[in-house]
């Protein structure tokens, strides 16, 4: 019942659902971050507020449990409140969820727990009391039995809920991060242009451009080479050379330009996107055909807003 330092020590059982709010509101915290960061990174047009709401919904879910875990963990009143509202709000996970937090909230509604988080010191409690307190914290057989069962119970929500939507967020993390990509290139590519006779060029001609123009001194259009980031491998489609190449223009001129970006896998993107010449990003589902040559994006494939 009590520490080495005299103070009422915490039960096993608190122990384990305070541990268990640290793992719920951590993976809630990351899958609401990365959903955030996904959402704001993609343009205004793509946010929609009902996601922008739910994920704001999780950051907050994420901050309960984190909150309640610390409570249960240093035995505050807050702690044992916060638990009793999230227990209240699983009964309606039926069937094995009602279960566990019947289960809990028969345990933390026992006379001893509740002395346990009353806030009163050691001292203070009568010998009645801290017999009340001795007797809820005592391990039991139906103790152990809850406290396997949502071992489980959490372990598989975890599993079944909780790592899909990781998965989900860090997909839409990777698709406006390839989208952010095509931009970039796109940008790099039209300023190339305005210094090399209004024509395009290869990517390398955008990385060392004084190689291709011919006393060029500036700087570099592109960091380096984009050929694979965050779950997306892009490819370059070089265009139709010019007729005739202007007084010092690149050698490896061309008229056209397409670069498109696919998901590795369906893990990692489930949108496949593609800019080109014209300056629009267009987008197409996995089902769609990969586009492998042309002059220009398919003229049958979305416009990213």
């Amino acid at each position: 019942m009590t520490s080495h330092d005299g103070h009422l020590k915490r039960p096993g059982i608190i122990t384990i659902i305070a541990i268990l709010d640290w793992i719920g509101g951590g993976l809630w915290l990351l899958i609401s971050m990365f959903g955030l960061i996904g959402t704001y990174a993609a343009s205004p047009a793509n946010r929609h507020p009902v996601t922008v709401a739910i994920l704001v919904m999780l950051l907050v879910t994420a901050g309960f449990h984190m909150l309640s875990g610390f409570g249960l963990w240093r035995l505050k009143p807050y702690g044992r409140r916060l638990q009793i509202i999230s227990s209240c709000l699983g009964l309606f996970a039926i069937p094995v969820g009602t279960i566990i937090a019947i289960a809990i909230l028969a345990y933390l509604n026992k006379p001893g727990i509740k002395l346990l988080f009353s806030g009163k010191p050691l001292g203070a409690l009568s010998p009645e009391e801290r017999a009340s307190v001795a007797a809820a914290t005592s391990a039991s057989g139906a103790t152990t039995v809850i406290v396997v069962l949502l071992l489980v119970f959490v372990g598989g929500l975890i599993a079944a809920v909780g790592i899909p939507a990781l998965v989900k967020a860090l997909s839409a993390g990777n698709e406006a991060s390839a989208i952010a990509s095509l931009r970039a290139f796109n940008s790099a590519e039209m300023s190339y242009a305005r210094g090399n006779r209004l024509l395009y060029d290869r990517p390398d001609c955008l990385i060392h451009p004084s190689d291709c123009i011919a006393g060029y001194s500036g700087a570099a259009f592109m960091p380096e080479r984009l050929e694979r980031k965050r779950g997306y491998r892009f490819v370059f489609h070089p265009g139709a050379a010019p007729g005739s190449r202007p007084a010092g223009g690149s050698s490896s001129s061309m008229t056209t330009f397409v670069m498109t970006a696919v998901p590795v896998s369906r893990a990692t993107g489930t949108r496949q996107f593609c800019v080109d010449h014209t300056g629009e990003i267009r987008e197409a589902p996995l089902t769609a055909e990969a586009l492998t040559a042309g002059p220009s994006c398919p003229a049958d494939w979305s416009t990213v807003r």
